[in-house]
C-alpha cells in the first residue's frame, strides 16, 4: 500500500494470529479496511484453493534451492499463463478483452447465483417446519476436526425468522449464517455431549488453567464490566493488550484468549453472534461481584468455631484467590 497508495475495502482471511494480532488489527482499523474471518473451511475455499496452488508452484521452483520470495513473481506469472477450468480453458490473462468469455463467465456466475437462491429458499423453509436449529462449532484442535469430536452445538436455538438472504435470527436476537446451522425439531430436548466431543486435551487444559489461574479476576472485571452487550474476544484482546505480563503468559502456554477463556466456563460463557465470539459473565460469577447491603457478612467472612486448643492463640486468614469474585475462599492457615 506504502508504494502503490492503493488500499482494499475489504480484507477475507482465516483466523491466523498474524492476522489477529493488536497491531495489525490498528492498521486495518487507521485504513478504514473491513475484516472479515472465516467460520468454516468452505468460507474462504478459492482462496484457499488459489494460495495452496501458489504454495504448490514455489515448492516446485525452490527444489533446488532459493527462496520463495525470489520466485513469487515469476510463480504468479506462471499461475496467470496457465489453463484453468473455471476459466473455459482459458488462462486469466486472456479474461480481459474477451467479450466472448467475458459473456461466459457471466451467465455462469448468474446460473450459480440463481442455485445458491434456490437453496437458501429450501433451507429457509425447512427452518421454519422444524422450528429450531443448532449451531455449528468450529474446530478446536487446528485446521481438521478429530474423530469424535462434536460439529453442533449443544444449545438448541429457536426459529424467530428465515428470511430468503440466507440468514436465520433466534428467538433472542442472534442472527446465523443458515450454512452454519443445522435444522432440528422444535422438541428437541437438550443434551450434554461426554467430555471428550469437546475436543482438545484434559491434561493440556488442567495446565493451563493452573498456570493461568491468576489472570481470571482481570479478565472477568472486564467481561462483568461490559455488561448485557458483552464483550467481543476481539475487543478484549486489545484491551488486555496492555496488561502486563498477560500476553506472554498465554504464549507460553501457546494459548489465545478465546482458549484461555473457555477454560472457565463456570465464570464466562462465550456466544457466537453473527461472525463475532461474545464473552458473558456467567450467573455465579455476576452474583459473586454483586455490591452487599451494608453490615451483611459474606459467607466466606463468617467466624468459624474455635477449636478448643485454639483459644490462646489467633491464627492470620489469607486470601487463597479473589474472594470478590467468589472465585476464591478464605483459609484457616
Amino acid at each position: 500500500m506504502k508504494d502503490t497508495r492503493r488500499k482494499p475495502e475489504e480484507l477475507n482471511t482465516d483466523n491466523g494470529s498474524e492476522i489477529t494480532n493488536r497491531g495489525f488489527q490498528i492498521m486495518l482499523e487507521q485504513q478504514n479496511i473491513r475484516h472479515v474471518t472465516k467460520d468454516s473451511p468452505q468460507d474462504l475455499a478459492t482462496l484457499d484453493r488459489a494460495i495452496g496452488e501458489l504454495r504448490a508452484v514455489l515448492s516446485r521452483r525452490t527444489t533446488r534451492g532459493g527462496q520463495w520470495y525470489d520466485e513469487l513473481d515469476k510463480a504468479v506469472k506462471s499461475i496467470n499463463g496457465t489453463e484453468h477450468s473455471a476459466l473455459f480453458g482459458r488462462d486469466p490473462d486472456d479474461v480481459a478483452g474477451d467479450e466472448d468469455l467475458d459473456f461466459d463467465l457471466r451467465y455462469k456466475k448468474a446460473k450459480m447465483r440463481q442455485t445458491n437462491v434456490q437453496l437458501a429458499k429450501t433451507r429457509g423453509e425447512t427452518l421454519e417446519r422444524q422450528g429450531a436449529f443448532r449451531t455449528y462449532l468450529p474446530t478446536t484442535t487446528g485446521f481438521k476436526r478429530r474423530a469424535g469430536q462434536q460439529n453442533w452445538s449443544e444449545k438448541i436455538h429457536q426459529v424467530a425468522f428465515a428470511g430468503d438472504n440466507g440468514r436465520v435470527e433466534d428467538t433472542e436476537g442472534n442472527v446465523y449464517r443458515m450454512s452454519m446451522v443445522k435444522p432440528v425439531p422444535r422438541a428437541t430436548a437438550f443434551v450434554s455431549a461426554p467430555a471428550f466431543a469437546m475436543g482438545g486435551s484434559r491434561k493440556v487444559e488442567d495446565h493451563r488453567r493452573d498456570a493461568l489461574r491468576q489472570w481470571l479476576p482481570m479478565l472477568l472485571e472486564r467481561v462483568i464490566q461490559a455488561g448485557g452487550k458483552g464483550l467481543s474476544v476481539q475487543q478484549a484482546s486489545r484491551d488486555t493488550a496492555t496488561v502486563p505480563g498477560f500476553q506472554q503468559a498465554l504464549r507460553n502456554q501457546r494459548a489465545t484468549l478465546q482458549q484461555f477463556a473457555q477454560l472457565w466456563p463456570d465464570e464466562i460463557r462465550i456466544e457466537k453472534r453473527g461472525t463475532q465470539n461474545i464473552m458473558r459473565a456467567a450467573p455465579r460469577a455476576q452474583e459473586a461481584v454483586r455490591p452487599q447491603e451494608p453490615g451483611a457478612v459474606r459467607p466466606q467472612e463468617a467466624v468459624r468455631p474455635q477449636e478448643p486448643d485454639a483459644a490462646t492463640s489467633v491464627r492470620p486468614r489469607e486470601p487463597y484467590f479473589d474472594d470478590r469474585l467468589h472465585l476464591c475462599r478464605l483459609l484457616q492457615v
